[in-house]
């Protein structure tokens, strides 16, 4: 990888120079009767390009198996004149589906160049964000594959200035024709990684991330990790997990509130003025609940069964109608 390659200078990057001949088509259907429609034009560029002899068709996808066993699958489907649909696919190591979608659509460019006497180049893909990556040599995951692309279609776009690419966006649920024939390619193929496989950066940061959440979880589950007094919640039956994400899965559904967050933080921890912190921690002050169940005050007292005792209300018990800056979604 490069952060400084010549094909990412602005200015001079592919995009930039020959921003005329290059466009994007990446339509995506809200709606049945907008996926009809795309099928429609979709079928309406296959005819032209299949008319004309200096247009060359090309459809790239890829397949990501869940088997983590198995290598990805790159795949494309090529038209020109009377040639094809000639599909051609090969392995992709341990790859993202971002990664391998990119790869696929560096092989079918690639192989849409070996044809000769060409003006037009129509690329189908169902991956928006491998054909926006297409032409981005930046610093990214796939990043060999998008400065192969440019490369290549530097020498050829400045050879001519009525030359032509333009790339397609192809929803997979349409199945479409030369695109499915992609994919039906790359679906057949299993190959079995092996020790010298090509592993993409995301790949890797993807399989790290999923280690350390596993290990993360195990731990979670020591109350020598996680603290002897921490709730455990549930949310649909199921132990709420610990996560990097959006702030954890406990201060997400918190909102903005620093108050709730605060009230929160309190009960999660059993770290509150109750009863059962003043007695933990032989504070001089009554422990037991003022609630007509009387009894000592603890957590789970004062979360499910307290009534209007001004503990409840002031101390730990979050009373908010905001459906997002509750207690209760972590106690569902």
């Amino acid at each position: 990888m490069n952060p400084l390659h010549e094909e990412a200078t602005p200015g001079q990057r592919v995009s930039d120079l020959f921003e005329a001949q290059i466009t994007y088509d990446l339509d995506i259907p809200r709606d049945k009767e907008a996926l009809a429609d795309q099928r429609n034009h979709l079928n309406a560029l296959r005819l032209e390009g299949g008319l004309d002899p200096r247009t060359v068709m090309v459809a790239a996808d890829a397949l990501v198996p869940t088997d983590n066993r198995l290598q990805a699958i790159i795949a494309c489907t090529l038209i020109h004149g009377d040639i094809g649909p000639s599909v051609s696919w090969q392995v992709a190591g341990k790859a993202t589906s971002d990664d391998a979608e990119l790869a696929a659509i560096a092989m079918a460019v690639g192989k849409a160049l070996q044809r000769p006497d060409l003006d037009r180049i129509l690329v189908f893909s169902d991956s928006t964000k491998a054909i926006k990556w297409a032409l981005d040599a930046s610093l990214h995951s796939g990043q060999m594959h998008s400065i192969a692309i440019c490369s290549k279609l530097r020498t050829w776009l400045s050879d001519h200035p009525d030359r032509h690419v333009q790339f397609i966006h192809v929803p997979s649920r349409l199945r479409w024709d030369i695109h499915f024939s992609s994919h039906e390619a790359a679906t057949q193929l299993k190959v079995p990684q092996g020790p010298y496989s090509r592993t993409s950066l995301d790949y890797a940061r993807k399989c790290t991330v999923e280690q350390m959440l596993k290990e993360w979880t195990r731990l979670f589950q020591q109350p020598e990790y996680s603290g002897r007094s921490f709730l455990r919640t549930k949310r649909k039956g199921k132990p709420i997990a610990p996560s990097h994400l959006d702030g954890s899965p406990w201060l997400k559904v918190m909102g903005k509130s620093n108050a709730h967050t605060a009230r929160m933080s309190r009960s999660i921890l059993n770290h509150a003025p109750i009863g059962e912190y003043q007695r933990r921690f032989n504070l001089s002050e009554e422990v037991n609940c003022s609630c007509r169940n009387g009894g000592l005050e603890t957590r789970g007292h004062t979360d499910t069964r307290g009534s209007a005792g001004p503990r409840h209300t002031s101390n730990i018990r979050i009373t908010s109608n905001s459906s997002r800056s509750t207690h209760g979604p972590l106690l569902s």
